[in-house]
């Protein structure tokens, strides 16, 4: 038999509606002693929460940084810079993809009106301590999809969140950090995405 049932997801902030929770811890029914001690953070880029923790002498892991995707599409003898720069840059078909996956400016230069579409996710938050209990893991950052016309010369300033800290290390009762903000602040209006919530501890103490 485990040693617990485990213990719930965090969830997301309460500013935003939008944001789920993470996933929590379940004992291993059948060799609970073998269980990895230091368990998973979030995936780099995805806004994924923290994984939680069940017993003294564990971690619990960090959120996942989040990420801004811009994409627009382009005439089939445009470059995929013709448009715009910064990112990452890569053409499928008749869209060019601009992938962020740190804080950095987005120039378009194009001064044809173009609807631009933007993907925005925020930071996972950590997942919580035991603190005498199971820790709960952090809730994942919030996925927002905006669209607007853009006309060129513009810049649009892209902010990524980070991952939020862990609870720390057991007997430690503090519960996870809540993930950071992403946004894409285009001039007409900011498209922006919150970070997931911390896990709360074992010992209730809230992320």
């Amino acid at each position: 038999a485990p040693d617990s049932d485990g213990s719930g997801g965090g969830g997301g902030p309460s500013t935003d509606p939008y944001a789920g929770g993470g996933a929590g811890y379940k004992s291993n029914p059948v060799r609970p002693d073998e269980v990895t001690r230091n368990h998973t953070s979030g995936q780099t880029a995805t806004g994924g929460g923290g994984g939680a923790i069940w017993s003294g002498g564990n971690t619990s892991g960090n959120g996942g940084s989040g990420v801004v995707v811009v994409r627009y599409q382009i005439g089939e003898t445009q470059a995929a810079s013709t448009k715009a720069t910064g990112g990452i840059i890569e053409t499928i078909g008749s869209r060019t993809y601009h992938t962020f996956y740190a804080a950095g400016n987005f120039p378009f230069t194009d001064p044809t009106t173009t609807t631009v579409n933007a993907l925005v996710v925020g930071g996972g938050g950590g997942g919580g301590c035991t603190g005498g209990g199971n820790g709960a893991g952090g809730g994942a950052g919030a996925v927002i999809e905006g669209t607007v016309d853009l006309t060129g010369p513009a810049s649009v300033t892209i902010e990524i969140g980070s991952g939020g800290n862990n609870g720390g290390n057991s007997p430690s009762t503090l519960g996870g950090i809540r993930g950071g903000t992403s946004s894409a602040t285009f001039p007409s209006h900011p498209v922006v995405a919150y970070g997931g919530g911390g896990g709360g501890a074992g010992s209730d103490q809230p992320g």
